[in-house]
């Protein structure tokens, strides 16, 4: 059984962990990626950790200095965007509808 203390925390974004498999997979430091892509090592280093959430044009860098599949790293960004945009539809669910609310309304 896995042990609950090494799962990511409900906060941490799951693109982060995603793109810090790649990195490793691509076999580039975190601080020379960081220096490719121009951006700073402490927005890398919280990319990486799950702690930020990166824009678009970063996933699109990203993929670009590591070698990877520019369109499945975005298919990732977006589903975990949309899941992070509150609902506007119920002002109940504090702004957020379930998965099941949202396939239930298309069928009104």
């Amino acid at each position: 059984m896995p042990d609950i203390r090494t799962w990511p925390s409900p906060h941490v974004t799951h693109i982060g962990l995603v793109l810090e498999r790649v990195r490793q997979q691509a076999g580039i430091e975190p601080t020379a990626l960081a220096d490719v892509m121009g951006v700073d090592d402490a927005y890398m280093a919280s990319v990486l950790k799950g702690i930020s959430f990166p824009p678009r044009r970063f996933i699109l860098r990203y993929a670009r200095s590591c070698g990877a599949d520019a369109r499945v790293l975005m298919k990732i960004w977006e589903d975990e965007r949309e899941r992070r945009l509150p609902s506007t539809d119920n002002p109940h669910d504090g702004g957020h509808a379930s998965s099941a609310e949202t396939a239930g309304r298309s069928n009104e």
